[in-house]
Order: structure tokens, then C-alpha cells, then sequence
């Protein structure tokens, strides 16, 4: 079982640090665990696989004694926040196209089917039990809503 725990006082300050300067895009998470004499890694949040192997590795460093590992899983947003200013900062037609060729689902499918592991039945099979579950809970929200 892996626990984050708030007990190491140099991880939070570490995070306190990221936190108050991420809006200047001048250092990574990696970058401050480094300078408080911790590994960082940054690994593609989009790609399950890599974040599995990374977290299993600081999994591993942990256990053996070496200390904590800080994980930054870099992603994106797919689209704008939602609030008074989203109309302005709707994503571009070109960085939604290449967001959806980035896709975390589609890499894993793909890496499965290489590996013989995906079943395209059992693909059809959760969408379909998916979509049925989505649609309960819209009939259901949609009647909550009349019945008020």
C-alpha cells in the first residue's frame, strides 16, 4: 500500500514552493525536489504505463530505505476552466487534435492489443454497459430536478 503522508516538512515546503511559483513557468516539480536533496521525476501523465513504472520504481526506492521520490505527472487540461473568462481561453482546434492523439484510453488500448490483452467484444461490451449507466444517472438527475 502506498501513503502519502504529510510528515516530511521538506516535501511540503518543497510543494509550498512549486505552488507559489508554477504561474512563472521557471522551475518543475523535479526541479525543487532536487534542491531539497530528493529525486523528482517528471513523467507524461498521459501515459499509464510510464506513470505505473515510475511510481513502482519510487515504490521500490521508498521500501529499500532511500527516502521519498516526488512523481510529477505532467498533463493538460481538454478544455477551459469553467468561469467568466473560459469563452477567451477555449482550447485551439489544433491543440484539441493533438490532445485526442494523446489520448491515456487510446495508448492503453493500444498497448494492450500489442500485448494480446485487449478483446474489441470486451471493448463494445463496457461502452455499452457505460452509456447505459450514463444514461440512469442523467434520467435520474433530470427527475430530481422536476421534482423539486
Amino acid at each position: 500500500m502506498l501513503k502519502l503522508t504529510k510528515k516530511a516538512d521538506y516535501g511540503l515546503m518543497a510543494m509550498k514552493h512549486l505552488a507559489e511559483h508554477a504561474d512563472q513557468g521557471a522551475c518543475s516539480a523535479k526541479d525543487v525536489a532536487e534542491a531539497y536533496g530528493i529525486p523528482g521525476i517528471t513523467v507524461d501523465g498521459n501515459d499509464i504505463v510510464a506513470v505505473w513504472r515510475v511510481t513502482q520504481e519510487s515504490i521500490h526506492r521508498a521500501r529499500s530505505g532511500a527516502g521519498p521520490t516526488l512523481i510529477e505527472c505532467r498533463t493538460w487540461r481538454w478544455h477551459a476552466e469553467a468561469d467568466t473568462n473560459s469563452a477567451r481561453r477555449s482550447s485551439k482546434p489544433t491543440l484539441l487534435k493533438t490532445r485526442q492523439e494523446h489520448d491515456p484510453l487510446h495508448h492503453m488500448e493500444h498497448y494492450m492489443t500489442k500485448r494480446n490483452l485487449w478483446k474489441q467484444s470486451w471493448r463494445d461490451k463496457l461502452a455499452a454497459e457505460y452509456r447505459s449507466a450514463l444514461a440512469e444517472a442523467v434520467a435520474f438527475a433530470e427527475e430530481s430536478t422536476r421534482s423539486r
